[in-house]
């Protein structure tokens, strides 16, 4: 920063950033940095998209990726996934682990004012740790950064603000300075050459003495600005919160997760749910059944339906007093095979907030369920997702324990006919690497370790054990084969 753009006291500096802020950009990527040795930094994650790069994240924990809260903002958690052990992202490198976005966690987060931009990504299994995935190390709660600390930022993103995005890990040399600066940020500058972080890959670690000090929140004007320091969220802030969320005591728990996943043979399943009533609904004029399709009746390209509902009449609009209905088209072309997806040709349309769960309804049958939307609604660019459903399919919610369906807890996915739930009374049940143990009752194993809650022994959430009789035959049939062999 030249003399004549250093503020002239702390006071004038705050009113500045205040003005200055408006105009902020998120950032993030490295300009004038230099290709970082292959695999020294292996915390470094990056966030994708149905595998495109958009943001970074830091390894913290074998199952939780640090980011900044701005990256997945109006993005479904389930199109995230989380590459490890990456250095070039064009490259199917052996070292790579891809793995899925499960749960977030944010802390109180403010886009306008840009504080608190830290999130935590809860993965879908531990990563496997090695030397080319490792996980960061925290600072204390509360350690501060002094005025020319050297530091390292690290991504992906742009090389300049009109330059292609790196494929290859970059990282840059900076300066911690406080002058400009926020209490929330950490604020870095390249002295006497421009260089710095860009658009492309917030979320990025900035690593300080091998610590974790900070995240890749915004910058101000354009990349490598040479008047005003590059800004990153401070870690040091959040750690009581970060090991609140690993223990499993942070707020923000769901009770009931249902999302798509893989299936053992390989094959992508898409998990519907369906909960029972209290009591029969009466079937009159206006109040009907559905009629679902048969597994082998899909939509194609270009079939024409109808969804509806009650969801906002735009990303920053009300909620509608009545049902409203919109004329559709199915497409194929960016939609996994798990959905059904849907556009409106030739104008800005499409579901919102509030429309989830709600029917998709192709030649009179329900085709699917409003699953989730990328971007802003109706934007026009992405098509909206539909989860399928046909006769078959459904996996319904049962009752546990003789609690009510709705507060029973489900972890990625639901309880079926094939599983069984079972707890104890003085907070005893099983525990991570108890999966695929017995469960005996009268000496004869009846179920399998499978899942439950987060906190073991947690009173309020049974575990969830595969019921072994359902599988019976398909045991018999193994081990008359492996005989006969």
């Amino acid at each position: 920063m030249t003399p004549s753009h250093r503020p002239s006291s702390p006071a004038l500096a705050s009113v500045l950033l205040a003005v200055l802020l408006a105009g902020a950009a998120q950032a993030a990527e490295i300009v004038g940095g230099r290709e970082a040795e292959p695999h020294s930094r292996p915390y470094m994650a990056s966030l994708q998209v149905i595998g495109n790069h958009f943001c970074g994240g830091t390894l913290i924990h074998p199952r939780f990726v640090l980011t900044a809260a701005h990256c997945l903002q109006n993005l479904p958690l389930a199109l995230v996934d989380v590459v490890l052990g990456a250095h070039n992202l064009r490259e199917e490198e052996p070292s790579q682990q891809k793995l899925s976005a499960v749960r977030q966690f944010t802390n109180s987060y403010d886009p306008e004012q840009k504080l608190n931009d830290v999130l935590i990504l809860e993965l879908n299994r531990p990563a496997n740790l090695n030397a080319q995935v490792a996980v960061a190390q925290l600072p204390e709660q509360g350690q501060l950064l002094t005025q020319g600390t050297q530091c390292l930022a690290m991504g992906w993103g742009r090389l300049g603000t009109s330059e292609p995005t790196a494929h290859v890990l970059q990282e840059l040399n900076v300066t911690v300075v406080t002058i400009l600066c926020r209490p929330h940020n950490v604020c870095t500058f390249v002295p006497r050459r421009k260089a710095g972080i860009c658009f492309g890959d917030s979320g990025g670690p900035l690593i300080c003495n091998g610590v974790l000090q900070a995240v890749d929140s915004f910058l101000i004007k354009a990349c490598a600005n040479r008047q005003y320091p590059d800004f990153f969220a401070r870690v040091a802030l959040y750690v009581d919160w970060i090991q609140s969320v690993l223990r499993g005591t942070g707020d923000g728990e769901p009770l009931l997760t249902i999302r798509d996943r893989w299936a053992p043979g390989g094959s992508e399943v898409s998990v519907v749910a369906t909960v029972e009533l209290n009591g029969s609904a009466t079937i009159n004029a206006n109040v009907r059944v559905a009629q679902l399709p048969r597994q082998d009746q899909g939509v194609g390209n270009g079939v024409r339906c109808l969804a509806m509902g009650w969801g906002q009449l735009g990303t920053n609009r009300p909620i509608p007093r009545v049902l409203q209905q919109l004329n559709v088209t199915v497409v194929t072309a960016q939609c996994r095979r798990t959905n059904v997806c849907t556009l409106v040709p030739r104008r800005r349309a499409g579901i919102c907030f509030g429309d989830s769960g709600g029917p998709l309804v192709c030649n009179g049958l329900v085709h699917g369920i409003d699953s989730f939307i990328v971007g802003r609604c109706g934007s026009g660019l992405y098509p909206d997702a539909f989860a399928p459903v046909a006769q078959g399919k459904k996996e319904q919610l049962r009752r546990a324990s003789g609690r009510r369906a709705e507060s029973v807890w489900y972890h990625d996915g639901t309880v079926t006919e094939r599983m069984m739930c079972a707890e104890s009374s003085h907070r005893r049940d099983s525990c991570k690497g108890d999966s695929g143990g017995p469960l005996v009752c009268g000496g004869i194993a009846v179920g399998i370790v499978t899942s439950g809650s987060r906190v073991c022994g947690n009173p309020k959430k049974p575990g969830i054990y595969t019921r072994v009789a359902s599988y019976a035959a398909w045991i018999d049939g193994v081990m008359a084969a492996a005989e006969a062999a």
